[in-house]
């Protein structure tokens, strides 16, 4: 987790440390999901993201890496 380089936003790395397939939900309280982004902090469309009021449900493939882009409500 960390600041965003250009906004108060933040920014929250995951991966898939287990090798195999699985979802995983993420809680964010006080912030919205926005996106899934790339290394560069650029928003990209995917379709492992659906976000829910709470947060976000995210799939991940063996050994993925997804950057979210979380900006406070």
């Amino acid at each position: 987790i960390k600041k965003a380089e250009d906004s108060d936003d933040l920014i929250v790395r995951m991966y898939e440390a287990a090798g195999g397939h699985t979802r995983a939900h993420i809680v964010t309280e006080g912030y919205q999901v926005a996106s899934i982004c790339n290394i560069l902090e650029e928003s990209t469309e995917s379709p492992e993201l659906c976000i829910t009021p709470d947060g976000a449900d995210i799939d991940f493939h063996a050994f993925e890496i997804h950057t979210l882009l979380l900006k406070k409500q």
